[in-house]
């Protein structure tokens, strides 16, 4: 009885263990693929902004410095 008890415990503190190892991975990789998301945009937005910059000034005659104001 008392093996059945202690193989029960065991068995038990296992799957719990398991179930939040597995918890706080899915957390960890939540946070990590929003923040990786934030940075992707970010270097995104910064990339098209010399494009944006270079069609500006290939649709313009004459560039000058206040067409950029």
């Amino acid at each position: 009885m008392l093996l059945l008890g202690i193989t029960g415990a065991l068995l038990l503190f296992n799957i719990t263990q398991r179930w939040e190892h597995e918890k706080i991975a899915n957390e960890f990789e939540y946070q990590a693929s929003t923040h990786f998301k934030a940075i992707k945009r970010a270097i995104e937005i910064n990339l098209e902004l010399p494009h944006s910059l270079q069609h500006f000034y290939d649709s313009s005659n004459v560039v000058d410095r206040l067409e950029f104001t």
